[in-house]
């Protein structure tokens, strides 16, 4: 009987600490300002130490500090959110990227030019609500010829 009611004790926590689907749509969303206002001493409110970057598994940088390498490249750098949704602890994004191109990307000098492209992310919480794990596809044809590199 001890155990069964450990276990019960367990599970009403676990779902207790859950965030909901909104909770981690709103945590999305705040975090995307964080980074267009450029606090990224706030990013550990929204990521945790170990999170993951499925685009990059082996990165050993922090959040802050990838923020901080995209402001180098793209110092004017906005992230506009067209749209999101949420399911259990799976966030979807898409967004628009304005920058202008002043610091080398992807081994292209800068060009000083005006880009847009659109990007979209997938985000999943922990149970505390932060972003453990995400990956993100961009348009990068848009962006290659924005920087006349294809026509």
């Amino acid at each position: 009987m001890k155990k069964i009611l450990t276990l019960l004790c367990i599970c009403i926590a676990s779902i207790a600490f859950a965030q909901t689907p909104a909770q981690n749509k709103e945590t999305y969303i705040k975090a995307n300002a964080a980074f267009n206002n450029r606090t990224f001493a706030d990013a550990e409110k929204y990521y945790p130490a170990n999170h993951r970057d499925l685009n990059d598994p082996n990165r050993k940088t922090t959040i802050k500090e990838s923020w901080e390498n995209w402001m180098k490249i793209f110092p004017d750098m906005q992230v506009r959110i067209t749209e999101i949704a949420a399911d259990g602890d799976l966030v979807i994004s898409r967004h628009e990227i304005t920058a202008t191109h002043t610091n080398e990307y992807m081994g292209v000098k800068p060009t000083g030019k005006k880009l847009k492209a659109e990007y979209w992310t997938f985000s999943r919480f922990d149970k505390a609500g932060k972003i453990y794990e995400g990956a993100s596809l961009v348009d990068n044809v848009a962006v290659m010829k924005q920087l006349g590199l294809m026509n």
